[in-house]
């Protein structure tokens, strides 16, 4: 005659809690203090200018337009029309 076991659900969940602790515990002494950071080389700006009546303005070149990050203005180094 074979016996199964089955735990019961009070025993799964206190074994799944003290394994998400010790693995959190592992986490926090473990802690690298690594820092992400990331960079923007290039930020595509898509505008379209319309005058007063609605036409779109086409002739527009690279001067007429100001770029700003945090109150700073920013070069702009390619321009395409």
């Amino acid at each position: 005659m074979t016996s199964t076991l089955t735990p019961k659900p009070w025993i799964v969940l206190l074994a799944g809690v003290a394994a998400l602790g010790v693995t959190i515990l592992y986490a926090q002494q473990n802690d690298t203090g690594a820092v992400f950071h990331s960079d923007a080389r290039l930020v595509i700006c898509q505008a379209t200018i319309v005058d007063r009546s609605g036409p779109i303005v086409d002739h527009l070149t690279k001067d007429a337009f100001s770029v700003f990050e945090n109150n700073i203005r920013q070069e702009m180094r390619i321009f395409k029309h």
